[in-house]
C-alpha cells in the first residue's frame, strides 16, 4: 500500500512538473538568454535551472514560483558568465546609456568590480543594486541565513568604497 502512495505521489509530481516547465520554460529561456546571448548554452542552463527546482521543490514548499525560477534562471546566468569571465549585465540599461562615454565608463566600473570582488560577491551587489533583489530573496536563493547576505554586500560595499576611493 505505501508502494503505492509513492507512485502516486511521483506521478502527481511529475504532473505537476510538467505544467510547471510548459507555463515557465519560455520565460526562464528568454531571462537567461538575453543576459547570455548564446542559444545553446541558453537551452542547457533553462534545462539547468528546471532540474534545481525540481530538486529543491520536492524538499520544500516554494511560494511564488514564477519569481523563484526567473530569480534562479537570472542567477545561473550570472555564475555561467562569472565563470566563462564574461559580464553582461542588463543590455536595455547599457543601450539606453546616452553617448559612448557613458557606456565605456559602464563597463569599466564592471571591470573594476571584477577585480575588487569575488564571484559570490559580484553576484549578490548586482543583483540586489541592477535587478533591484531584495537582501532577503539572495539568502533565501543561496540557502544562507540574512544576516550571512547582509555581511557579504557590507564587505562587498566597503571593499568598493576603498578600492574606487569614494
Amino acid at each position: 500500500m505505501s508502494l503505492e502512495k509513492d507512485v502516486n505521489i511521483n506521478s502527481d509530481l511529475d504532473k505537476l512538473f510538467e505544467k510547471y516547465y510548459k507555463t515557465y520554460s519560455k520565460l526562464v529561456y528568454f531571462v537567461v538568454n538575453r543576459l547570455i546571448e548564446d542559444e545553446i548554452e541558453a537551452e542547457d542552463l533553462t534545462n539547468e535551472v528546471f532540474l534545481n527546482f525540481f530538486e529543491k521543490y520536492q524538499n520544500e514548499k516554494i511560494k511564488n514560483v514564477k519569481g523563484y525560477l526567473t530569480a534562479s534562471a537570472r542567477n545561473m546566468s550570472i555564475t555561467f558568465l562569472n565563470k566563462k569571465n564574461k559580464m553582461v549585465i542588463d543590455n536595455e540599461y547599457i543601450n539606453n546609456l546616452s553617448d559612448n562615454n557613458e557606456k565605456s565608463y559602464y563597463h569599466e566600473l564592471i571591470k573594476s568590480f571584477k577585480k575588487l570582488l569575488n564571484d559570490l560577491e559580484l553576484e549578490i551587489v548586482i543583483d540586489h543594486i541592477v535587478y533591484d533583489v531584495k537582501l532577503s530573496t539572495i539568502a533565501k536563493e543561496k540557502g544562507v541565513s540574512n544576516n550571512t547576505i547582509k555581511s557579504i554586500y557590507r564587505r562587498a560595499l566597503n571593499k568598493l568604497k576603498k578600492g574606487l576611493d569614494l
